[in-house]
Order: structure tokens, then sequence, then C-alpha cells
């Protein structure tokens, strides 16, 4: 049995965020539910092109504990728009303190959770400001740039390396999540530690906002090299090009963690 066109565009999709993929693949299983054959196949190569993030896995692992059970499994498949957007409605009522007096963020790459979150801020803040960097090298922060501005939402869209001019305007910065480890560090786009070691020189708080269902119980974290032509497309045998598209942060370089 082959995939079909639209699990093979899902799986070589390298700019939308975990969550964004997972109701994607909740579609894709749900427009399939009579078809168990083929929704094994889908769980299977999730398991190998989708492993880096712990959302996913987490889903994955709750599916085939319930595809028995013919009544749980279509719950979970049904009710999960439903329940990604009560997760984010707790996350904004569980940062409502921390966000009294931020008008201005600076944030990078691109994800479901983030720009959900910024949006129910504006909601509250109309001078709501938000700077996006790149996130090279598949430039995902495009994409969030033009989902804040369809919102009404003011964006500085700037280059990954010029961050460092903009901090100490911004109120604070944030991030989404891959995966929240056990030790308490973060895995997320490269790029996100030079923007928390930033935050730290310039004193401004540093917050990562993600579900709970991003906490793994692993503690080592080992970068997964890409593509490298998707850096630079040459080759001599005196280069190595390196891309990574995940890295950790260390939890002594954020301020506070908000979940659901």
């Amino acid at each position: 049995m082959k995939l079909k066109n639209d699990a093979v565009s899902l799986f070589s999709n390298k700019t939308e965020g975990s969550t964004s993929l997972l109701l994607k693949l909740n579609r894709l299983i749900r427009d399939n539910i009579k078809d168990e054959e083929y929704i094994l196949l889908l769980i299977k190569e999730s398991r190998i092109w989708l492993k880096s993030f712990a959302v996913i896995m987490n889903y994955l692992d709750r599916l085939e504990k319930d595809i028995s059970n013919k009544r749980l499994f279509e719950a979970i498949i049904n009710n999960m728009n439903e329940s990604e957007r009560n997760v984010v409605l707790r996350i904004f009522e569980n940062s409502r303190k921390y966000f009294k007096n931020v008008s201005k963020i600076l944030t990078i790459s691109n994800s479901k959770t983030v720009p959900s979150f910024l949006t129910q801020l504006h909601n509250t803040n109309k001078k709501l400001k938000v700077i996006i960097a790149e996130s090279r090298p598949k430039n995902e922060g495009r994409l969030l740039a033009k989902r804040l501005i369809g919102e009404g939402i003011c964006v500085e869209y700037v280059t990954d390396f010029s961050i460092a001019n903009y901090i100490p305007g911004i109120d604070a910065a944030i991030i989404g999540a891959d995966k929240i480890l056990a030790n308490g560090n973060v895995v997320n786009k490269t790029g996100s530690k030079t923007l928390a070691v930033l935050c730290r020189r310039f004193k401004k708080p540093f917050y990562v906002i993600a579900s709970k269902s991003k906490l793994v119980s692993e503690i080592n974290y080992i970068p997964e090299g890409r593509d490298p032509s998707e850096v630079w497309k040459y080759s001599d045998n005196n280069l190595t090009i390196r891309n990574y598209y995940f890295e950790e942060v260390e939890k002594n370089l954020i301020t506070k963690i908000i979940t659901d």
C-alpha cells in the first residue's frame, strides 16, 4: 500500500510547527477512518517522518492504545480541533500575569500555538507589535508574519542575525517548543538559543509557550542533520555544510515555560 499525495505532502512539510502538522495528520486519519490498513500505514510513516515532534508521538501513542476501541479511537480524532482550541485558551489564561504590560514581542519560526496566543493577546492589547525573525533556511517566519498580519497585528520582519539590534526595545521574547525535556530544557527551532542568550544579556524575559503534550520523559537531545543543500547548493572537498532545524535551550535561559 502506498501513501496518498496528501500524506506525502504532510511528511515533506518543513515550514509548519508541530501542532499544525498534528492537526493535518489528524484530518488525514479522520478522512480515512474506515480504512484501518491505511491508518496503520499513516501511523507507521508518521513515526519515521515526524519523530522530532513530541506532540505527534504522544498523539500516536494514544491512537495505538485505543485503535481496537472504535468509540475511544474516533473520539480522539473527532475532538482534536476543539481540544487544541481549549489548550490555547488555557495557555493564554495562565499567561495573563506575565503579559500585562507587554506590547512589543520578538519571536522566531512558525507554529500554531504562538500565533494563536498572540492573536488572543492582541484582542486584549491593540497596541501589540511583533518582531519576527526570518528563521532560515526555510524562512518559515514569513508564514507566521502573514498569519499575524491577517489578524490585524503590526509586524516587523527581520533577518535572523539582526535580532540583537531589536531586543533592547522589546518587552519580551517568546518561542514555541517541539519538546520539553524532563530536565526542564526545551527543544525548538535553531535560533531559539541565540534569542535566549541575547535576552539574558539585555535582561529581557524569555518565555516558552507550549502545551503539556510537548512534555517527554527523555533528558538528552541529539540534533539531527538535515539536507545541507537547503543552506547552500555547493560542494567542495574542503567544505562542510551543517543544517540543523532544532536545538536545545537550557532551562536557566528560560524565564518561564507557560503551558495549559
